[in-house]
């Protein structure tokens, strides 16, 4: 009897043995199941993170690199302006280029400003019109004052009129000259010695004004530049900074890079206007 008990007692403690090992097993899956989730939560709390972190970065790199990239372009483009400058002050030192281009500028002043007259018999006498008025630098009121009587009939036949139908110009007084070339007004402002001075240059080129002074007509080397630089941009920055595309010469990469030209390089188009007759 006392041996059956005790079988009995030990085939019960071996069950209860397995059971608790049972339980353990199953408490401690459960328990590496959830550090396993906390971990892959971390995990991919951490990845998100990281991945937001670097599409700022991204973001970030990029802004500068265009910034750096516009920053370069500007760059660029203000040698290209400055140079214009110093041709176009080479150009108005030069009396063989110079006349034809003030004489060319007067003309088309003077064109702009014209309006046909009410009596075409009455004013075909010179003396009974009052005459435009052109503004030049001082240094160039000896070349301009031989520039009027050409540009007049340089006006007469654009405008496609009798030349007695164009009033006459004169030079404005000398008081109201416009202001003298890049250099010579950094050398006034150095003479009164103010280096650091902001003085009004002009490059060249007039003004041109109607007879009752109300209309004008700015035909200064500045502004056509102004105008030029404006108008031509898009071709301008095409010329200076070719896309990939255009670096090879239109050809198809997607066709394995021997493909048929897709498209010939854009050139800088010619500004248009009355700004592209002359300069």
């Amino acid at each position: 009897m006392v041996g059956f008990i005790r079988q009995e007692a030990e085939e019960r403690a071996r069950e209860l043995a397995v059971e608790a090992e049972e339980e353990y097993n199953v408490a401690k899956l459960g328990a590496v199941e959830a550090g396993r989730r906390r971990l892959r939560l971390d995990y991919e709390r951490r990845a998100a993170g990281l991945a937001g972190q670097a599409r700022v970065d991204a973001s970030r790199r990029l802004g500068e690199t265009r910034l750096r990239v516009l920053g370069a372009k500007q760059a660029v483009l203000d040698h290209v302006v400055a140079e214009a400058r110093r041709e176009l002050a080479r150009t108005a030192a030069d009396p063989g280029r110079y006349v034809p281009l003030l004489t060319a500028l007067v003309a088309q002043g003077v064109a702009r400003l014209w309006t046909p007259p009410e009596d075409s018999a009455a004013s075909s006498s010179s003396q009974q019109q009052a005459p435009f008025v052109v503004r030049v630098r001082e240094a160039d009121r000896a070349l301009a004052e031989g520039c009027l009587g050409p540009a007049r009939a340089a006006a007469a036949q654009r405008l496609g009129v009798d030349v007695g139908l164009v009033p006459p110009a004169r030079l404005d007084d000398a008081s109201r000259s416009l202001p003298p070339a890049p250099d010579a007004a950094a050398a006034s402002a150095s003479r009164e010695g103010d280096d650091h001075a902001e003085r009004a240059s002009c490059l060249g080129g007039c003004v041109v004004l109607s007879p009752d002074g109300r209309i004008r007509s700015t035909n200064t080397l500045d502004d056509r530049l102004r105008v030029a630089v404006e108008e031509g941009l898009p071709g301008l920055q095409a010329a200076l900074f070719p896309s990939l595309e255009d670096l090879l010469g239109g050809v198809d990469l997607d066709a394995g890079g021997l493909g048929a030209p897709t498209r010939a390089a854009p050139t800088a188009a010619p500004v248009g206007g009355a700004a592209g007759d002359l300069i």
